[in-house]
């Protein structure tokens, strides 16, 4: 929490001084600072996140990574035994080395105790620690894990999470990015929970470089991380006023791949009735209307509601004088273009 207080204290006015219209570098081309902001606050949030999971914990000590199995956890223990022996480790603090590489094994070694440990490390990492006067014993280590402490500590993490989100979302020109950054918070809050406890939650992002290497604790502390960085770049979008531009390129993306997903509808709807002789059997629920040969209606409420709510935003002058009313919306036959007439938009639409 530190690190996301010196981000949003520290550097995110550095990030904001950068994207002001009256930088010399911002008359050279208007959105240089942008980009400059960006590059910074992804450089900053980086160095963090990576700061955040190269700390030391127990699978590290033996060299092992958190999917290993009870076989591949002692092979582990063996190598780390050998180099760590105070016989051949000449360093000053050997003996503490091999003492903790054995604390770590005595943790490790047990399926339900590795699993503990691997989602509730950050939590309860001292609390092991503190037993190495005893002789540790997996079920008294259970009988004394602080399920309540794990809980109240999620909680307070995501409450603070929140609050830093809507306090720094205050001003007049963020009120657009509060709504996001609200519900960022929230998503990371219940992938916290998720994590926590769920009891499939060690394979999530398994497939990732990089994080496949995490603890499912260090996977919380890296969404932790990325919520300054998301917050950082909420405020630059809004106050850089690069909102508009950004809204118009996506547009842009949507037309292009509406027209895609139009065309391949068509060539299977083709070579469906080509191959069998018979309309497909969506056909009377995706295409229940065939206009000049041309199965172009859609009858699905969901995408009806969908397209009528996307028509109602483009009707939008400022978007529609930039990028322009999208070609897919004046096919002939098509159902878009029979909401675009109860709409009342056709001033905007030439035939």
């Amino acid at each position: 929490m530190e690190e996301f207080v010196i981000q949003t204290v520290v550097f995110t006015p550095i990030a904001q001084y950068l994207i002001k219209p009256h930088r010399p570098w911002n008359r050279i081309y208007r959105h240089l600072g942008t980009f400059i902001s960006f590059t910074f606050v992804l450089v900053i949030s980086t160095y963090f996140t990576l700061k955040s999971i190269s700390q030391p914990n127990l699978f590290k000590i033996l060299n092992a990574k958190p999917w290993y199995n009870n076989l591949q956890i002692r092979q582990c223990y063996l190598k780390a035994s050998l180099k760590l022996h105070p016989d051949r480790n000449k360093a000053e603090d050997a003996m503490g080395q091999f003492e903790a590489m054995q604390r770590s094994y005595e943790i490790l070694r047990y399926v339900e105790q590795r699993r503990m440990y691997n989602r509730y490390g950050d939590i309860i990492y001292d609390f092991y620690i503190k037993m190495n006067e005893e002789p540790l014993d997996k079920f008294r280590v259970y009988e004394k894990l602080p399920f309540g402490d794990i809980i109240y500590v999620s909680i307070i993490q995501c409450i603070i999470s929140l609050l830093f989100a809507y306090i720094y979302t205050l001003g007049n020109k963020t009120t657009n990015s509060r709504n996001i950054a609200l519900m960022y918070s929230i998503l990371m809050c219940a992938l916290e929970f998720y994590l926590r406890f769920d009891k499939d939650s060690d394979s999530f992002m398994a497939n990732v470089p990089l994080i496949c290497n995490c603890t499912t604790y260090e996977k919380i502390l890296l969404s932790r991380r990325s919520s300054s960085m998301v917050l950082n770049v909420l405020v630059i979008i809004q106050e850089s006023k690069t909102d508009f531009d950004l809204r118009c390129f996506a547009f842009k993306r949507l037309e292009r791949y509406l027209n895609l997903v139009d065309r391949l509808d068509q060539i299977i709807y083709e070579k469906y009735r080509n191959l069998h002789g018979v309309n497909p059997p969506w056909a009377s629920v995706i295409y229940p209307i065939e206009k000049d040969d041309q199965p172009w209606a859609v009858n699905d409420d969901v995408s009806l509601k969908w397209r009528e709510a996307l028509i109602k935003y483009y009707n939008d002058s400022d978007i529609v004088k930039h990028v322009g009313v999208p070609s897919w919306s004046k096919k002939k036959g098509s159902l878009l273009r029979e909401l675009l007439n109860k709409l009342d938009v056709n001033k905007d639409i030439k035939n």
